[in-house]
């Protein structure tokens, strides 16, 4: 059962990189989407907004990357 469902508000525990774009506490992200495998590992697709505010998504995030926004 996944943590989280499109929509919700989320955050990294750490600033990543994507696609050479720094992702920090301060860009806004949400889940986009959720993935739940059989064996019961979830992964999320997460849309975050780069400084001048264009939308990227992360594919395949594991819940465990991420905290409640």
């Amino acid at each position: 059962m996944s943590t989280f469902k499109p929509g919700d508000p989320v955050q990294f525990g750490y600033v990543r990189m994507h696609k050479g774009i720094f992702v920090t506490p301060n860009s806004p992200k949400q889940v986009k989407a959720v993935k739940e495998s059989p064996g019961g590992v979830t992964k999320y697709d997460v849309q975050f907004l780069d400084a001048e505010g264009n939308p990227h998504v992360i594919e395949n995030v594991p819940e465990s990357d991420l905290q409640k926004g």
